[in-house]
């Protein structure tokens, strides 16, 4: 069994996240700086936080105006 990703096949077992080695086969994963990561990996490692709760922003969180923002999460 082998996968195809950024342009290559591999064997199943060699497609892994660049950080933490676990299988990225029919996972979804980022790129960054010619490296595959897994979703958590990336999230952990890459994601910006929020300045007010600190809570970490994901890669599938939407960007909004600063007008949308609850204002908790605005600074003035």
């Amino acid at each position: 069994e082998y996968t195809k990703a950024m342009s290559k096949d591999w064997h199943s077992g060699h497609f892994c996240c660049w950080n933490c080695d676990e299988s990225l086969t029919g996972q979804r994963y980022v790129l960054r700086d010619e490296h595959p990561y897994c979703i958590k990996c990336y999230e952990s490692v890459f994601a910006n936080t929020c300045e007010e709760c600190t809570a970490l922003i994901g890669i599938d969180s939407k960007v909004s105006k600063i007008t949308d923002l609850p204002k908790a999460h605005m600074k003035f």
